[in-house]
């Protein structure tokens, strides 16, 4: 949807404003349909017949309640807590007299007066979540998401995810948890240090204690992205160095475990140009660590419930066989440890604990 605008007035603020300057709207690089204008439109009036063409959530217990816009992805309601079926989630347009409000906009009619185009309407009560996303991959820098709102409800308490999810790491959402019965234009401002694909957000969660009729009743509109700056990637360096030394030296990290590569990349310099790629690197190998610390705690329960079992087990052959595994799990702790080799040897060794369970058992 398009805000009717004063073309002059923005012409002019763009040419002496150095703070809109300095801004650089990438909506359309990395979002699909950042308005809902694109269709199929799920409700174009003046009825509350859906548009056949409109993809609905057809679930049992949804009945007309949810259609996902073209360009977006549906989180599943309930996924995320609440009671899924109080979800509502649809678009429409402005300008049109409904006859019969659609079940899916909650029964609320919106105001239509300085607005064209397409709306999304969202309602969710129960503590469920009315919420959509879209993939993105976006490079190093500062930037900003920006979008409309208006509550027909006026100020019903929420849970905001509008906002940034990176596939690794913290969600960024907006701070609004109300929202009022006037168009407002919210911002979610957020910095990646590096190259970092996740998902822009756009929804929100219900209040807990009563239906959708007694929440937040949302009209969206207009989501855009805008590149706010760029940053000082080397800075991110340091921190994550830090964060890797201190987990090769974790008493919990397997003494067999190679820091050849890990030590090549602690004792690199960074550099501006190097910074991205260094702070790839490191992430991945802070990620690999955790995994093996994890692998290697995993397979040392495993190993002492093994130890256990041999002592109960009378029959010389596997009593041998399972204190010679146990010996050789304890053996890839200490000299060979990777992320195949902890996994392989852990599934080994409870396979054999099952087998030698079910000896015991049989005896």
């Amino acid at each position: 949807m398009k805000k009717k605008t004063f073309l002059a007035l923005a012409m002019l603020l763009a040419l002496f404003s150095p703070a809109l300057q300095a801004q650089t709207d990438v909506t359309a690089q990395y979002l699909t349909n950042p308005s809902f204008d694109e269709a199929p439109i799920a409700f174009e009036g003046p009825g509350d017949t859906a548009n056949p063409a409109a993809t609905q959530y057809a679930t049992s217990g949804y009945g007309n309640r949810i259609y996902v816009p073209t360009g977006w992805t549906l989180v599943v309601p309930g996924s995320t807590g609440g009671n899924a079926q109080y979800t509502r989630l649809a678009t429409g347009l402005f300008g049109v007299d409904y006859t019969s409000v659609p079940d899916a906009f909650n029964g609320v009619e919106f105001p239509t007066s300085d607005r064209t185009g397409a709306f999304l309407a969202m309602s969710g009560g129960y503590a469920t979540t009315p919420l959509i996303v879209q993939n993105v991959t976006l490079p190093a820098g500062q930037y900003q998401l920006r979008y409309d709102v208006y509550d027909k409800n006026n100020g019903k308490a929420v849970v905001n995810y509008f906002g940034f999810v990176p596939d690794g790491g913290n969600a960024v959402y907006g701070t609004e948890t109300a929202f009022t019965t006037a168009w407002t234009t919210y911002t979610v401002n957020f910095t990646l240090a590096a190259t970092t694909s996740g998902k822009i957000s756009v929804g929100i969660k219900g209040g807990s204690s009563s239906g959708s009729s007694s929440n937040a009743q949302l009209a969206v509109d207009n989501i855009k992205l805008f590149f706010t700056g760029n940053v000082d990637q080397t800075q991110y360096v340091q921190p994550l160095k830090d964060e890797l030394t201190a987990l090769k030296d974790s008493i919990d990290f397997p003494a067999g475990y190679d820091l050849t590569a890990v030590n090549a990349l602690l004792a690199t310099t960074v550099t501006t140009e190097n910074a991205e790629q260094l702070i790839s690197d490191l992430t991945a190998a802070i990620n690999t660590l955790k995994n093996v610390i994890t692998l290697t705690n995993s397979l040392k329960t495993s190993i002492t419930a093994a130890q256990t079992l041999a002592g109960t087990i009378t029959i010389t052959g596997v009593k041998t066989k399972l204190e010679t595994e146990i010996s050789a799990a304890g053996a890839v702790i200490s000299t060979s440890a990777t992320v195949e080799t902890l996994t392989s040897s852990k599934a080994l060794l409870d396979a054999l604990c099952t087998f030698a369970n079910n000896i015991v058992s049989a005896q």
